[in-house]
């Protein structure tokens, strides 16, 4: 292995590195983990969601205590 690094002009190390890391992939793709970003993907959708029913219910709120909502113009001049 040394030598074939040395002739390639790269570090043991990294070899290593690289070989831990096409395992790594492989397992994930034959085990069905998601990647890293589908994972960001999916916690995106879902705190757009959470932000969006919050807003829903903030709008509720306000009609309900007779404010008006936020980002809401009635027309009139401020």
């Amino acid at each position: 292995m040394a030598e074939i690094c040395r002739t390639h002009g790269v570090h043991s190390s990294q070899v290593y590195e690289w070989k831990r890391a096409a395992l790594a992939g492989m397992h994930s793709a034959l085990t069905g983990s998601a990647s890293p970003d589908a994972v960001l993907r999916a916690e995106n959708a879902r705190l757009k969601k959470l932000v969006a029913e919050s807003a829903l219910v903030i709008d509720r709120l306000q009609e309900t205590l007779g404010g008006n909502p936020v980002g809401k113009n009635d027309g009139g001049s401020s």
